[in-house]
């Protein structure tokens, strides 16, 4: 459902710029996006994970979760 709406927005928002680019804009965010998600969820489960069974506060793991994380 919120892959549709997102695609749905950026093609109405898109209108302006010729289709062949409107499209290849739309299907690399779109996989770029989906990508993330996939990466980003297993790890969401691990830290809550170690946060509950650790008892260690949220807040001082993300200093290194932000230093391990690959930002482009």
């Amino acid at each position: 459902m919120a892959l549709t709406l997102s695609q749905e927005v950026l093609q109405s928002s898109l209108q302006n710029i010729p289709q062949k680019i409107r499209k290849i804009f739309i299907s690399k965010t779109t996989l770029r996006a989906l990508a993330l998600a996939l990466i980003w969820s297993p790890t969401e489960i691990i830290v809550a994970i170690t946060v509950d069974s650790t008892g260690i506060s949220y807040l001082s793991l993300l200093p290194w979760l932000f230093h391990y994380c690959d930002f482009p």
